[in-house]
């Protein structure tokens, strides 16, 4: 459950929050393209596996390279018969060419909350706590997971439930 939590919040804070442009990855278009594996592996929990899963990855997209890629030999057309044109793709090494950084717009920072709703249910008041222990996960009512680009906007935002949340306190909690 919370494996597929961090895929999902993965993919929307780098994909869909727009830190990296996957149209970058394509070498030759309709052709060649590069696919990226994210594996993140959690080896102990003392608490916001989220933050520290996420934070993990952008570093990792950060530091990797890509090898420059030379295409040569016929055109893509189709001449007639059935071979279409033959190219040949060569990965150059990095001896021999600086292999270039992953194209990210930003580096997204990601904040998880345990929110904590008031215990009498006589008000709807809900109390955040930032960078919850295991201990404090495990007690809180729900979670809240915003992630945020240098410029101050909203990547994702993650809600599963757990605590009843209305508009105004999300948006006072911004």
């Amino acid at each position: 459950l919370q494996s597929n939590r961090i895929l999902r919040i993965l993919e929307r804070t780098l994909l869909i929050g727009g830190a990296m442009d996957a149209e970058a990855l394509c070498v030759q278009s309709g052709t060649w393209v590069w696919r990226l594996h994210v594996d993140v592996s959690l080896l102990d929990d003392g608490g916001n596996a989220m933050d520290a899963s996420i934070l993990a990855a952008v570093a990792a997209l950060r530091h990797y390279r890509l090898p420059e890629v030379n295409i040569s030999g016929g055109d893509d057309t189709d001449n007639g018969d059935n071979t279409g044109g033959y190219q040949e793709t060569t990965i150059i090494h990095s001896d021999d060419r600086e292999p270039a950084p992953l194209p990210l717009h930003h580096t997204p920072l990601t904040a998880t909350f345990a929110l904590f709703a008031d215990e009498s249910g006589q008000s709807t008041a809900v109390s955040a706590l930032l960078d919850p222990s295991d201990r404090e996960e495990l007690a809180c009512d729900g979670l809240l997971t915003w992630s945020y680009n240098k410029y101050g906007e909203m990547c994702c935002l993650d809600f599963p439930g757990g605590c009843e949340l209305r508009p105004r306190q999300l948006m006072a909690s911004a």
